[in-house]
């Protein structure tokens, strides 16, 4: 289904781009400019869906550095290559350094699958019914598409009418630099497998500490967004061809300026990422509707009209900033302490505990006793908690045993019934089937880490995902807590 995306929106710019960029009232070397950026920008839409995809599986299937290494060139490669092309051919040289590096991006991403431990099958597949599930759930990126040329209609409308047809390289700037805010979604695409694994165990805290750290990344980015964006906007006036100085002026002060939303903007798609990933599509397309539209137009448009072109730009600029402080806002309000992050009907269905650890002798005996003590305090027998403190040691020492020297992080996740208690265990170590019932027995310990779990776990899972391992082992037990408070959720 994506390579026909990358036909339609092939077909769709070749046919329907010239007509149009000539409906806009603006002089002959600006659609010039705009013609040469589609002559190649359209072939990369033929490939991007493609490779878009291609990314997202690649990264699923755990290869990590493939998919990385992709991307930085991807992105680094583009952007020094259009610097570059630019002042020999113009804005066609862009174009055509996004085709390229997106090209060779989808070429280092087939790589993964020539590797022995790849999991991915191509395969020609259309279906009405996963595309109707594509559509509902795509339906936020494609708006913010839409909503962003709806602001960029508006913008050419309100530029010409009242700074003429050469102000248009000023929306040009910003055009530019409001597509390049998709750079954010990057965050959210990368917590999202593992935050559907938390999700799935119903892991409330891991849910919290995934959503935090993201927070954090997110609010890096957004500054390095901002100082590049900034040193940046020096050079795009000779990228455009501004020759008037105080065109130039305007337009390296309207990059400058809506680069400091970046911070705010950031935030945004981290959120519309996890609501879409908690199934809340209306959340997510409120945020996109308030960013790219709903707000921005009269926070560009008023100021505009009353101030001039630096009104104008100041009103873009603080417009990501008002979007992101109303909805937090309006989230609170509306769902109270729940917000942000709306995990009050995951709490409470089945009792979790999550812990973290290196996977070194002193921090696995540390971690066996907490989840011991853990366990009694929450009222399961003595034999179920010295199956799992016992199944916990061993499974750990085997993972440590099997990964040699290297630094391994893991987590242990108990997820509790009255009568029974799933151990999942993840690490980022070697990959390796913990569960397995005729596991290669090269040590004494793989030997009696095999014993323990054929008597301790009744059912026994493995999962190798986004570059870790999931075993999950279930003991049948008796949880005095539990079964007291049967029919009522516990916390």
């Amino acid at each position: 289904m994506s390579l026909i995306t990358g036909v339609l929106l092939f077909l769709l710019v070749t046919f329907v781009g010239r007509v149009y960029l000539n409906s806009y009232e603006s002089t002959k070397a600006i659609l010039d400019q705009a013609k040469n950026y589609l002559s190649w920008m359209r072939f990369t839409l033929l490939i991007l869906p493609m490779q878009n995809l291609m990314s997202e599986m690649v990264y699923c299937d755990g290869d990590e550095k493939i998919s990385m290494l992709a991307n930085v060139i991807q992105y680094t490669g583009n952007l020094i290559t259009s610097i570059l092309l630019s002042r020999v051919y113009g804005v066609r040289g862009i174009s055509f350094a996004s085709f390229v590096f997106t090209t060779l991006s989808f070429l280092i991403l087939c790589v993964h699958l020539l590797k022995k431990d790849n999991s991915l099958r191509m395969n020609l597949f259309f279906s009405w019914k996963i595309l109707g599930r594509v559509l509902r759930y795509s339906v936020m990126d494609a708006s913010s598409y839409l909503f962003i040329s709806l602001l960029t209609v508006t913008l050419n409308i309100l530029v010409t009418r009242r700074f003429g047809p050469g102000a248009l390289v000023l929306v040009t700037a910003i055009s530019i630099i409001r597509e390049f805010q998709f750079i954010f979604d990057g965050v959210g695409a990368a917590i999202t497998p593992v935050m559907g694994v938390y999700l799935g165990e119903k892991s409330v805290s891991g849910v919290r500490n995934i959503y935090r750290l993201a927070r954090k990344v997110s609010v890096l980015e957004g500054i390095v967004v901002t100082l590049v964006l900034i040193a940046f906007s020096f050079f795009v006036p000779d990228l455009l061809g501004v020759r008037e100085p105080d065109m130039k002026r305007a337009v390296t002060l309207g990059v400058a300026l809506i680069s400091l939303g970046s911070v705010f903007t950031g935030a945004q798609y981290l959120d519309t990422s996890y609501y879409l990933l908690l199934g809340r599509i209306r959340l997510g397309l409120m945020i996109t509707l308030c960013r790219d539209l709903l707000l921005a137009v009269p926070l560009a448009v008023l100021p505009g009209i009353a101030f001039g072109v630096y009104g104008l730009l100041a009103g873009l600029a603080l417009s990501p900033f008002v979007a992101w402080l109303l909805f937090r806002i309006w989230l609170r309000r509306r769902y109270g302490d729940d917000a942000p992050l709306l995990l009050k009907h995951y709490a409470g269905e089945r009792e979790a505990l999550l812990y973290s650890l290196n996977v070194k002798d002193d921090e696995i005996i540390r971690t066996r006793d907490r989840i011991g003590q853990d366990m009694k305090d929450s009222g399961w027998d003595e034999l179920s908690v010295h199956r799992v403190m016992l199944l916990l040691e061993e499974s750990l020492e085997r993972i440590r045993e099997r990964n040699g020297t290297a630094e391994i992080q893991a987590e242990c996740a108990l997820r509790m019934d009255e009568d029974r208690l799933q151990v999942i265990i993840r690490d980022n170590g070697v990959p390796f089937d913990l569960s397995d019932p005729d596991p290669d027995l090269s040590s004494l310990r793989a030997y009696v880490a095999s014993l323990v779990m054929d008597r301790v776990s009744s059912r026994k899972q493995h999962l190798v995902t986004m570059s870790f391992n999931r075993s999950m082992f279930e003991i049948c037990g008796e949880c005095s807590a539990l079964s007291d408070s049967a029919g009522h959720p516990s916390t």
